[in-house]
């Protein structure tokens, strides 16, 4: 029999918030045997409701209490603060609570609503100074007033916060004496016997007995309430007079179907009508009934699993994979399908369920043969335990149906867990690798069909799901990747044997049609085996790795249940230093991504403290080589991510050049991105990440006047809420070089590599799959613009992070629709990498130059953070890029021919666009010699009869077989040839241009450029284009034969030479 209290009906008497936690409360009326009380420090909302973040616990009467008791329990789950709480007693549910009495210890009083873990509002039904007391903020309290008087008296007193002591420290004796209530008498109550039921369908009735506590006036009626699943007899009671306290009695069965149902707790619920007042609409007990279940079909772990990504018993009747994955619900974890019941040996044990694998399975590859059982707590299951189980199975969505994410099936609102057995030996490890009796992970296909067919030999994203909750082993692993700072390290079996797109230090790099689903994910989880998760780099042999299969944040991973680490082999691998630098005819250029650097080291992070300043100088004066030109991205603004309105950066960037020339680097200056508005450029919050550049004054000189940046911040435009460019312009042996830094919007918002949208690499230009791609792609748009408008002839480099990959259209369309050249192409593709995520290497970083600068640009990526474990202490989590740009000094000698009479040519020699002297030409030489700027033109023929033709102001060739009236005698033509040469043996040259007169035939001219006699090279022109200029990148030469292909017949009337002293050459 229980009791149904009242406001006021108890009151606490005394807490210790200072450990251990302790609370008392007296009964003020007497309370039956049985009787449950809850009590919870939950806040309690204005708006009705517990805050739901504390505990809660339930008190039961061990025997009947007369008023006056005081009560210590014993207790666990509410953890009161020192810092201020509540303890609130109740009847009833958390979701449906009748007040009986609260205490308050934090500030002056109750507060309008529970906005933390300290506050809370008055609860409904309570009153101050009756049925709540309000103390000020202490740590500890006891009630020190009267003892005796009637319950009204003792409500009003133990109620009044003047009448309780408190102190910081912990009170010994919170438990006054027992109390008097000298007007204690029964209160009308409903009286159940027995409030814990048991039933079975099929089974026998459980029954209860109720009575009423004291005579009613007038009849009582209790109606009594089930749900669907339940059948009780009789459902009314009526109780007068004269049977108030005899007992009558209520059978309870459990209906009898054929519906699979789960275990259940079942309520019975009592209603009661009365004329009497005291008896009319008063709350009377709940009766729980424990339902077994009933009618589950029994089926095995891999009938569960089956052959594809999504339960056939959470599936819809006829439904694909790929339609389950487009009609997701919105705002859940959980897709629910049927009760089933399985057996299996438990294999992991982890903080809110267990992995259970079927000892023997099916020997099917296709079908996982374990599964996780969801308990949501601690289960009570170990390692090696033989188990029974039933439940639901669900698809679980980690993140929610809107991550992108695929689901893991798994077995939940479990019932019927039964252990077998003990200490049996666990299913044999599945082995990943490539030796015979090995499964091979799959190195090309992710998934390339969108879930059309299942092929677990072909597509990677369906080799793991078949393996989902397995014991695997993979073998001989190797690290693609420095231990993550979420504690994850991706690697590839058989010490990348089988990999494709392995680099030559050990990454795994991406291309356009492969994303890699050979990696694999090696994850820590405490929860499952806790142990000293290693740091590693790129390229460190793990061993064999053991443990179950999961998947997580877009990824399938092994969750080790062993140790590995003594297996570990470090490669020894170190930072990068490039072969690049500059000269007296080489500019270099780098871009760095520095990741949030600031000098505030109260933000949040310490890169100071940590050390980053001081690594990132070091690496661009020794690994770099102290570039004369460095385009910064993610400086942040001089406070960090403090939001306090500071947007310079100027503190930030003259902290890291201190730190250069402390480490032995060169004094550089610094430019900052002034263009930006407070909190317009997305990135970390209050941290204003912009570009910037440094430059080194003494060898580049900023054309003053020139930094400026490209469209705007404001709504619609294409850097709203991104990196405006910043752009300053660079003299350079009086080249001037235009330099673009771009830190185009992140990709926040893809899909997971390995999740629902696929084909993921196919899809590389879907916003869905590529997310922010459209930002980007507007971004791009407006630097095009921007390059195309300076023109043809303009040096332009546009670097930075551009958080895209080269083959994708922001990048890829820089090229495309420009002059402009990614030297990222220039790079071997296994090369390709600036950046490491989830064990891809990639580039995200790049330089593009316009044609010009092309021809004789080199280019290095110095990998000296992306291979590395992610520690605070790494300098960036990106590498910096560089190149070296051939600018010489240069000096143009020219020599311009024009017709003088119809016999004769004038030749006007010029260096530097200045003639320095005239020379009057026959109609036929020898040779022809320029003596002013140092050149010599011959006629080659293999008649060995041949002479420089001079005619109508150009030059060809006449020989032997030439008809001396025709075309030919004054042409290049048949098997002759013009070979021109400098002179001056100091000089080579490093640009041509010959500009031809005229052409006939199909126009094909051979070009053969020589240095010190030997062939460095050769290029095809077309004489029908008039002009053809250019050089050999850095390849220098001291003479040039033009030669007629084919039918071709070609005159020129004007060549020029850029050259240099050849000491200058590189």
């Amino acid at each position: 029999m229980t009791t149904v209290l009242a406001a006021g009906d108890i009151a606490f008497t005394g807490f210790n918030s200072d450990n251990p936690d302790e609370f008392t409360f007296v009964a003020l009326t007497d309370i039956e045997a049985g009787t449950e009380i809850r009590f919870t420090d939950n806040g309690w909302l204005a708006a009705g409701g517990f805050r739901s973040t504390e505990g809660v616990f339930i008190w039961t009467a061990p025997a009947n209490i007369a008023a006056g008791t005081v009560i210590n329990p014993a207790f666990s789950g509410p953890s009161f603060s020192a810092s201020g709480d509540q303890i609130h007693a109740y009847q009833g549910t958390e979701t449906a609570p009748s007040f009986v009495a609260s205490v308050h210890f934090n500030g002056t009083g109750y507060e309008d609503d529970a906005t933390s873990s300290n506050t809370s509002a008055l609860p409904a039904g309570l009153t101050v100074c009756t049925s709540a007391v309000a103390i000020p903020e202490t740590d500890n309290g006891a009630y020190n007033g009267p003892l005796t008087g009637n319950k009204a008296e003792l409500q009003a007193a133990i109620n009044n916060a003047a009448n309780w002591v408190t102190d910081n420290s912990r009170i010994d004796d919170i438990e006054p004496a027992s109390f008097t209530v000298t007007d204690a008498t029964s209160s009308p109550s409903v009286i159940i016997n027995d409030l814990d039921l048991a039933t079975d369908e099929g089974g026998m009735a459980d029954t209860y007995e109720v009575t009423l506590s004291v005579a009613p006036t007038q009849p009582v009626t209790i109606t009594i309430a089930v749900g669907a699943d339940l059948d009780v007899v009789p459902a009314e009671l009526v109780f007068d007079a004269t049977n108030f306290d005899q007992p009558q009695q209520v059978a309870v069965t459990a209906v009898d179907d054929d519906l699979p149902e789960a275990a259940e707790i079942a309520e019975i619920q009592h209603s009661v009508t009365s004329d009497d007042p005291a008896y009319e609409g008063i709350l009377a007990p709940i009766v729980e009934v424990s339902v077994s279940a009933s009618d589950i079909e029994i089926v095995a772990i891999y009938e569960i699993q089956g052959a594809g990504h999504v339960s056939d018993f959470v599936l819809a009747e006829g439904q694909t994979v790929a339609e389950f994955y487009e009609t997701l619900p919105a705002g859940t974890s959980n897709v629910f399908g049927d009760l089933v019941s399985t057996s299996g040996i438990v294999t992991a044990v982890d903080s809110n369920g267990f992995y259970l694998q079927d000892p023997d399975g099916d020997g099917d590859d296709a079908t996982s043969d374990a599964i996780f059982v969801f308990t949501g707590s601690s289960p009570t299951v170990s390692v090696g335990d033989a188990v029974s189980v039933g439940g639901t199975v669900a698809e679980f969505f980690p993140g929610g149906t809107g991550s992108g994410n695929l689901s893991s099936t798994q077995l939940t609102n479990v019932f019927d867990l039964e252990v077998q057995s003990s200490g049996n030996i666990l299913p044999d490890a599945v082995m990943i690798g490539n030796d015979p009796g090995e499964r091979a992970v799959p190195n090309q296909s992710i998934d390339d069909d969108a879930f059309a067919s299942f092929e677990p030999i072909q597509d990677g994203i369906d080799f793991f799901e078949s393996l989902e909750g397995m014991r695997v082993t993979a073998t001989d692993l190797q690290a693609v990747s420095g231990t993550s700072r979420f504690g994850e390290i991706f690697a590839v079996t058989d010490q990348g044997s089988g990999a494709t797109g392995l680099s030559e230090r050990g990454t795994l790099n991406i291309s356009p049609d492969d994303f890699n689903p050979e990696k694999i994910q090696i994850d820590e989880d405490s929860g499952i085996f806790d142990f000293d998760f290693p740091t590693v780099n790129v390229g460190d042999l793990l061993g064999d790795v053991t443990g179950v299969v999961g998947y997580s944040f877009g990824n399938f991973e092994i969750l080790p249940t062993e140790d590995f680490t003594p297996n570990i082999q470090s490669a020894g691998l170190e930072p990068e230093s490039t072969d690049i630098a500059g000269s007296a005819n080489e500019l270099t250029i780098a871009t760095y991504n520095v990741l949030n650097l600031d000098p505030n080291d109260d933000d949040g992070d310490q890169d100071v403290a940590d050390g980053r300043f001081d690594a990132i100088a070091a690496q661009i004066t020794n690994n770099l080589g102290s570039p004369d030109i460095i385009g910064l991205q993610e400086v942040q603004d001089n406070s960090g991510s403090v939001d306090d309105g500071t947007v310079s950066a100027a503190e930030t960037l003259a902290e890291l050049a201190a730190a250069i020339v402390a480490a032995g680097g060169p004094a550089y200056e610094v430019i900052d991105n002034t263009f930006i508005g407070d909190g317009t450029s997305g990135g970390q919050p209050g941290g204003n990440i912009r570009t910037a550049f440094l430059y080194n004054p003494e060898r580049v000189t900023l054309v003053e006047g020139s930094v400026q940046t490209i469209g705007g911040q404001g709504p619609g435009e294409a850097f709203e809420g991104a990196r405006l460019p910043l752009v300053a312009d660079f003299v350079f042996n009086g080249e001037t070089v235009t330099v673009v830094n771009n830190h185009f919007s992140s990709k926040g918002g893809s899909a997971p590599i390995l999740g629902a949208e696929q084909d993921f690499a196919a899809r590389q230009e879907d916003v869905t799959v590529n997310g922010s791609l459209d930002e980007r792609q507007a971004q791009s748009q407006a630097v095009q613009d921007f390059v195309n408008g300076l023109g043809a002839e303009a040096n332009a480099v546009v670097l930075g992070d551009f958080n895209e990959f080269e083959f994708v259209s922001p990048v890829a369309d820089l090229e495309n629709n420009t002059s402009l050249v990614n030297l990222t192409n220039d790079i071997p593709e296994d090369e390709r990498y600036t950046f490491e995520f989830q064990g891809n290497s990639q580039s995200l970083d790049h330089i593009l130059v316009s044609e010009g600068l092309y021809a004789g640009a080199l280019v290095d990526i110095i990998h000296v953070n992306s291979e590395f474990a992610a520690t605070s202490a790494r300098a960036s989590d990106h590498d910096p890029m560089l190149t070296s740009l051939f600018l010489p000094d240069t000096q143009t000698l020219a020599v311009e021919f024009e017709a003088d009479g119809w016999f004769r040519t004038l030749a006007f020699e010029s260096i530097d666009g200045e003639v320095v002297d005239v020379d009057r030409l026959g109609p036929v030489r020898k040779s022809l010699k320029f003596s002013d700027v140092g050149i010599k033109v011959d006629a080659i023929d293999p008649t060995n009869f041949e002479f420089v033709a001079t005619k109508h102001g150009a030059i060809g060739v006449y020989s032997f077989d030439d008809p001396i009236f025709g075309r030919e005698a004054r042409s290049v033509d048949g098997d002759e040839s013009l070979m021109i040469a400098l002179e001056d043996a100091d000089l080579e040259a490093v640009e041509f241009m010959f500009s031809f007169d005229e052409s006939h035939g199909n126009g094909e001219v051979e070009v053969a450029f020589y240095d010190d006699g030997e062939l460095v090279g050769t290029l095809i022109a077309d004489a029908a284009d008039g002009d053809f200029q250019g050089s050999l990148g850095r390849t220098s030469f001291d003479a040039v034969e033009l030669a007629a292909s084919g039918d071709t017949m070609f005159t020129v009337d004007e060549f020029s030479f850029d050259v240099i002293d050849h000491n200058q050459i590189a």
